[in-house]
């Protein structure tokens, strides 16, 4: 039997919906989440020679659910988190040649900052595009 209060419907109908795309939306923000660490792993500078790579291994992703909204946080681990900030931007160091040494600049590797770019597109992507379907 057909029901009479349409408020009461369209409510149940609209939960029912936004219950659908909170749990698509959680499923993008883990996959993308995934994506970015792999491709930041893959980005990110290489120490040669042993014990090379401590950095890179370090990189993980962190899934948070905050009153009600999904998001990832990717980062490198204790200790080597000390060392992003150093590889993103450049630092100066000191060359052992002098009384008071040389001073030259390393180069920046930015690693970090293109794939939180990528991430944010294609999370806003894919967010879209569930919404749609």
């Amino acid at each position: 039997m057909p029901s009479n209060d349409v408020g009461k419907d369209l409510a149940k109908i609209m939960v029912e919906y936004t219950d659908s795309v909170k749990q698509e939306v959680e499923k993008i923000v883990e996959d993308v989440g995934q994506e970015a660490t792999a491709m930041l792993k893959g980005k990110a500078p290489r120490k040669k020679g042993k014990g090379g790579g401590k950095y890179r291994r370090s990189i993980t992703v962190e899934l948070s659910q905050k009153n009600g909204n999904a998001g990832f946080t990717v980062y490198a681990k204790a200790p080597h988190y000390r060392l992003t900030h150093l590889l993103e931007n450049g630092h100066r160091t000191r060359l052992k040649t002098g009384q008071y040494g040389t001073k030259a600049q390393t180069a920046p590797q930015p690693h970090f900052a293109p794939v939180q770019e990528w991430a944010d597109r294609e999370a806003l992507r894919r967010i879209e595009e569930a919404i749609r379907e």
